[in-house]
């Protein structure tokens, strides 16, 4: 399918961004001194020194578009000159013009050999013509096929939430926040059917769900990020307008229900939940916390680092007991980046780790003066990508920051 050649080494998140250099220019890097980096090892408990930059490829196949300036760097001029993009030991075998797309993908082969895919939309108005998760089907990768759209409540606007269990051979997703306003969901879980025919999702539920607050009260939630466990029968919610995770049981997938919640506002490190990921069993969650970033916390000595993640023990979730409770196991956290955007769970050699990535640079999300204040402090303006060995889950140990040379 894809001509892919040499060894994986960088997960980055990219940015069509007018970037300007630390040092003012458009080609400008400013280094991050050996003592920043002392006190930022203090703040993530590093013990040991981790890799600077990510290593570049070292060679591209004939006809590919390597890139020519500063690694993870577009120059002015040749995004004036019509920008047609980078690609290097790999090429496009197919397309399918929509009308676009936004946060979340999900793929699934079903039984008679079907491949398809599905991704999120956003912002369902007069000039959609087709609102809702496309279903396309990829069997043949070089003439994918839009075979019809997901219109239910939370598939016409899922954000980050879109995911699929290949156990279960379902499709799930909770109303996003794009078409209501930042943070802004509604409280309506959707689980489709795929092991038929993944190009024909049969719905199994369209639910509004709410949950116990701490105070007794009843109130809905509201999706922006999710999860399903490996098991298929979790489904968690970032929810972003309470300030809360919800565990929610879809065992019976017609009949989901809420069965336990995090109040992040009383958690040790930030004030928002956001991504996650849950471990092979089902017993650990590794929910992202952050509090929304200030170039004033930058130069404030007092100022409690909120950015990281923290892992949760859910196992009274999966074992379903009565009442369950998550319980906080280890709070890594971290000054030189901000607006945590999830974690993924993966193993190297046996040995457990988390790839922790964030959407914000230490000021928070990219802007002109968020870059200035992070410049200013001596730290890289832009979001990263950081590895944790989890070997002693209780202490989370840095192993390596994941940069490009624009850091």
């Amino acid at each position: 399918m894809h001509r892919i050649s040499g060894q994986f080494k960088v997960l980055a998140t990219s940015f069509a961004l007018a970037l300007a250099g630390c040092g003012g220019g458009g080609s400008v890097v400013m280094p991050v001194t050996k003592a920043v980096n002392a006190s930022l090892d203090a703040v993530s408990g590093l013990t040991e020194p981790v890799q600077e930059y990510a290593t570049k490829v070292v060679s591209c196949a004939t006809g590919d578009v390597p890139e020519t300036a500063l690694q993870g760097q577009v120059p002015a001029a040749l995004r004036a000159a019509g920008f047609k993009g980078f690609h290097c030991n790999m090429e496009a075998v197919g397309n399918l013009r929509g009308e676009g797309g936004n946060w979340s993908t999900a793929t699934f082969t079903d039984s008679a050999g079907h491949r398809c895919a599905y991704h999120s939309t956003a912002i369902p108005g007069p000039t959609r013509l087709n609102p809702g998760v496309p279903v396309i089907d990829i069997t043949d990768p070089t003439k994918p096929v839009r075979t019809m759209s997901l219109t239910t409540a939370a598939m016409v606007d899922p954000w980050e939430s879109l995911r699929v269990n290949p156990i279960r051979q379902m499709l799930y997703a909770a109303t996003g926040a794009d078409a209501r306003g930042m943070g802004g969901g509604g409280p309506e879980i959707d689980i489709y059917d795929l092991s038929a025919d993944c190009r024909a999702p049969q719905l199994l539920t369209s639910t509004a769900l709410t949950y116990t607050k701490a105070d007794g009260t009843l109130a809905p939630i509201n999706g922006h990020e999710g999860n399903i466990s490996p098991d298929g029968l979790t489904y968690y919610v970032g929810d972003l307008t309470n300030k809360t995770y919800h565990a929610v049981d879809v065992s019976n997938p017609t009949r989901p229900k809420v069965v336990a919640s995090f109040d992040m506002l009383n958690s040790p490190i930030g004030k928002s939940p956001h991504g996650l990921s849950v471990s092979p069993d089902g017993t650990r969650l590794y929910a992202v916390a952050f509090d929304l970033g200030n170039p004033a916390d930058l130069v404030n000595p007092n100022f409690k680092v909120n950015n990281g993640f923290i892992t949760l023990d859910v196992s009274d979730i999966q074992a379903r007991k009565p009442t369950p409770q998550f319980r906080v196991l280890s709070y890594p956290a971290y000054k030189d980046g901000n607006v945590a955007q999830h974690t993924v769970f993966t193993k190297v050699n046996g040995k457990p780790y988390i790839v922790m990535v964030d959407e914000g640079g230490p000021a928070g999300v990219f802007t002109v003066a968020s870059a200035r204040a992070a410049c200013a402090a001596g730290l890289p303006p832009f979001p990263l990508a950081r590895i944790y060995d989890m070997s002693d889950e209780t202490k989370p140990l840095l192993v390596s920051k994941l940069k490009l040379e624009t850091h």
